[in-house]
């Protein structure tokens, strides 16, 4: 059964500007209410952070740690290609095993049956993959973090467009060439083990493209992917031997 502390029935009242509240008004260990069950996987679950930047002093710390990092989606792969630096330098220091198992990367993905399908999907008018890159480009330029999409540091704020940046980010394409795309990218970023796929809006079009995408992916792009892999490990292991 899960414990459950019991400090936090002494709380003092607070007192807010809009609300005033104690919790000690609101636990009740035997009716399992307001308490924090201790977790049930021994040292507690496993935890992973966002990494958002290059360079992140995030991944740095995950690496200490031991715990997992989830690089966004809108990093190029020469960004993170620095995580992985940072982040297995990190677990080479603290003594834990240098590998991408706990490592998630975040992309925006769209698999087509052709790759002329998966572009014109992606640049139609109702495409929900350019309003969100449209929105996050936004975004991130009335922030003055506009960097995380530009292809050189010297490039201006003003020479970054949805359209390029879209292309850029955007792993999409025929099973095929989804499968080559995501084996190119893991070979410039690192090992990483384990690929989310960002959620869009289902709506209009999208609905049916997004529902296929996921499919393709899950039926044909990663089998392929993981069989790759472990045939390049495989290879790499036994050269390493002998």
């Amino acid at each position: 059964a899960s414990g459950w502390s019991s400090d936090v029935c002494s709380s003092d009242l607070f007192d807010g500007e809009f609300w005033k509240f104690g919790v000690e008004r609101t636990v009740d260990p035997a009716l399992r209410m307001g308490g924090m069950p201790k977790p049930r996987t021994p040292g507690g679950p496993p935890i992973h952070v966002s990494v958002a930047t290059p360079n992140s002093s995030t991944a740095k710390l995950a690496g200490e740690r031991n715990w997992g990092p989830v690089s966004s989606s809108l990093l190029s792969g020469a960004a993170l290609a620095t995580q992985w630096r940072d982040y297995s330098k990190a677990l080479a220091g603290a003594g834990h095993e240098v590998t991408g198992a706990n490592w998630r990367i975040v992309r925006t993905v769209l698999v087509a049956p052709t790759d002329a399908e998966a572009e014109r999907r992606l640049l139609h008018a109702d495409s929900s993959v350019f309003f969100y890159y449209d929105y996050i480009r936004q975004v991130l330029t009335r922030a003055g973090r506009i960097i995380a999409f530009k292809t050189r540091p010297d490039m201006a704020d003003h020479e970054v467009n949805t359209r390029d940046v879209m292309m850029s980010r955007t792993i999409f394409g025929s099973p095929a060439t989804v499968r080559d795309k995501i084996l190119a990218l893991r070979a410039e970023a690192g090992p990483f083990c384990n690929l989310l796929m960002s959620g869009m809006d289902w709506s209009g079009p999208n609905e049916a493209w997004e529902r296929e995408s996921i499919e393709l992916m899950a039926k044909e792009v990663w089998p392929a992917v993981r069989r790759q892999i472990e045939a390049r490990d495989g290879a790499a292991a036994a050269v390493a031997a002998q």
